[in-house]
């Protein structure tokens, strides 16, 4: 496992768990009271917002695994990888050839 690289590639799911979740706020509400008088949602909207929401729950796992958590409010905290994580994650790691 290349170690230099993990922090360009934990900003960067970092910053796709964030964008998931805010196309799936902004458009995941299918509720007619919440969205009375609002122009109706587009397809690509709604596709959006199906994507952001089943790429959610993976996204979150794998930052998990990686010893991240980030909170609804985008803030990341990092805890340290016990042995047996740290061995799991360099074991299955496979670098471009």
């Amino acid at each position: 496992m290349d170690l230099q690289q993990m922090p360009a590639v934990k900003r960067y799911l970092c910053a796709a768990l964030n964008a998931a979740r805010a196309t799936h706020l902004e458009w995941g509400s299918a509720d007619k009271d919440l969205n009375r008088g609002a122009p109706r949602r587009t397809f690509a909207d709604i596709a959006s917002s199906e994507l952001a929401a089943n790429i959610l729950p993976r996204l979150e796992n794998l930052l998990n695994c990686w010893g991240l958590l980030v909170d609804q409010a985008g803030r990341i905290e990092e805890r340290a990888l016990s042995g047996e994580e740290e061995a799991r994650l360099t074991r299955t790691y496979h670098p471009p050839i």
